[in-house]
């Protein structure tokens, strides 16, 4: 018994599509040959483009300043693994070493669940791209990479702002009760320290989302094409 060429599903004798799939069977009709290879060229690299989302983890994201002084610096891993630090500004530190406005910064020792969330949408895509049959497996990376690019960019550019404020907030607080304040700002104005924060989105977080939105619209062509050619029933 023959199998399909697609999904590996048994085919009936004679059969011109695949019952499993709708995958034509030995290449019945030229123009839909050449759809079938140019919906497997899409799908390879919609799969490709998920890889560079990954890859674009591992690049910078963020840049969190204040007053234009950057006070850090994470990448997608850095933020998903908790281990983003404060950067050093030796231009920032006060008398006896004391470290300004940097030590109003928090170290990041949290996990950043929003990115580990995207992080598990993108591989889950990926893949079910893989084991599913075709247009479920481009349904699937799809929804995946669109639902991905969702929560990076509510993370980056929406919460992460507010996150880093709150906290630096919080720490500016605590300093000033303890010290009366880091030294060189006496007591700080908490809604204007707030207005002076920026998250800056760097290449990693433009990679990734570019590379998401580029894997949804393929998924989407190929679904589209596998849908179109689906044999229609018959009586």
């Amino acid at each position: 018994m023959n199998h399909c060429t697609n999904c590996g599903a048994a085919l009936e004798p004679g059969a011109a599509f695949c019952a499993h799939c709708g995958s034509s069977v030995g290449g019945a009709g030229g123009g839909y040959g050449r759809g079938e290879r140019q919906a497997s060229t899409f799908m390879n690299i919609a799969r490709g483009a998920k890889g560079l989302a990954l890859l674009g983890f591992l690049l910078p994201w963020v840049t969190v300043s204040c007053a234009n002084q950057p006070l850090l610096r994470a990448s997608g891993l850095d933020l998903m693994t908790g281990n983003a630090r404060p950067v050093e500004q030796p231009a920032m530190r006060g008398a006896g070493g004391d470290g300004g406005l940097g030590e109003l910064m928090p170290s990041s020792s949290q996990v950043d669940v929003f990115i580990i969330a995207a992080a598990i949408l993108i591989v889950l895509g990926l893949v079910l791209s893989f084991v599913l049959a075709r247009r479920k497996g481009a349904l699937a990376g799809m929804i995946a990479s669109a639902a991905a690019a969702l929560v990076i960019i509510y993370e980056v550019l929406i919460r992460l702002k507010g996150a880093v404020a709150a906290a630096i907030q919080e720490n500016a607080a605590n300093s000033a009760g303890a010290t009366k304040g880091p030294p060189g700002l006496g007591e700080p104005d908490m809604e204007q320290l707030a207005r002076m924060i920026s998250v800056d989105p760097g290449v990693g977080f433009w990679v990734t989302l570019f590379a998401l939105v580029a894997a949804a619209i393929l998924f989407a062509m190929v679904f589209a094409s596998a849908d179109r050619k689906r044999p229609g029933p018959t009586y």
